[in-house]
C-alpha cells in the first residue's frame, strides 16, 4: 500500500527529529520488502483503573492528584516542546501517555504530529491529518467539525485528560461533570480545565501558559 508506505517513512521522519524527555524516545527503523518496524523506547500505557466498564481506549487509572500533576505537567512539557517546533500533535488521549520505568509520563504517537504554522485551512487539516484516533468528546470544536485550526485543538484534548487525571472517569461529550473540589484536585486545576475546554480557540491558554500554572501548584 503506497499510501501506508509514505505514512510509515513520514512517522520515522518525524521521530528521528521530535527528542525530547517526556516524548517516548526513537530508538531506530528497520524496512524490508513488504514491511517496516519503528523501534521505541520501552514505556508502558497507564492500565485502566479497577472495576472500570472495558473500553477500547481505557482511561487513566484514578490517582492521587500530587501523581497526576505529575503526569499533567510532563504532557503539557511535551506539548510545549512540540510547539515550540512548530509541531502539532492532534492526538493527545490518555491511550498516548505512557510511563518509563521511572514513571516519568511520556507522549506517545509523536511520529503523526504535524508541521503547523499558523492557522489550519479547513481542506489542508482534512488532508493532512492522517489516522486520526481520538473520540469526540477528545476533539476540540473546530477539528471535530472540520474548521480551520492551530495548535490550540492540542490544549483542549489537554484540558480533557487533566479532567480524566482528576476525576478518573472516562469523557463522554456533554456529560463531563466538574471535578470536585478539593478531593480531586485543587480550585486552580478546575479553573484550568475549564479554560482549555472552550469552546473558541483564541480563549484557551497556550501550552506554555498551561506549564507556568501547572509549576506554580508543585
Amino acid at each position: 500500500d503506497p499510501q501506508a508506505a509514505l505514512y510509515f517513512l513520514e512517522e520515522a521522519s518525524t521521530l528521528r527529529l521530535l527528542r525530547h524527555k517526556h516524548v517516548v524516545g526513537f530508538a531506530g527503523v528497520c524496512v524490508e520488502v513488504s514491511s517496516g518496524i519503528i523501534l521505541m523506547e520501552h514505556a508502558r500505557l497507564a492500565e485502566p483503573k479497577p472495576n472500570s466498564a472495558a473500553h477500547p481506549l481505557a482511561p487513566l487509572p484514578l490517582l492521587p492528584w500530587c501523581r497526576g500533576w505529575r503526569v499533567a505537567l510532563d504532557v503539557a512539557l511535551a506539548l510545549n516542546y512540540l510547539h515550540a517546533s512548530s509541531y502539532t500533535h492532534f492526538d493527545v488521549k490518555a491511550s498516548n501517555v505512557l510511563l518509563s520505568r521511572d514513571v516519568t509520563a511520556k507522549l506517545a504517537d509523536v511520529g503523526f504530529a504535524r508541521g503547523l504554522k499558523g492557522v489550519w485551512s479547513e481542506s489542508r487539516a482534512a488532508h493532512s491529518v492522517p489516522r486520526l484516533a481520538l473520540m469526540p468528546a477528545q476533539m476540540a470544536p473546530e477539528l471535530l467539525t472540520g474548521r480551520k485550526c492551530n495548535s490550540s485543538v492540542d490544549i483542549y484534548s489537554l484540558g480533557v485528560l487533566l479532567w480524566e487525571l482528576c476525576t478518573g472517569e472516562y469523557p463522554s461529550r456533554g456529560s463531563m461533570r466538574e471535578p470536585r473540589v478539593p478531593q480531586e484536585c485543587p480550585q486552580q486545576v478546575a479553573d484550568l480545565i475549564q479554560e482549555c475546554l472552550q469552546e473558541e480557540a483564541a480563549a484557551r491558554p497556550t501550552v506554555r501558559q498551561v506549564v507556568e500554572r501547572l509549576t506554580q501548584l508543585q
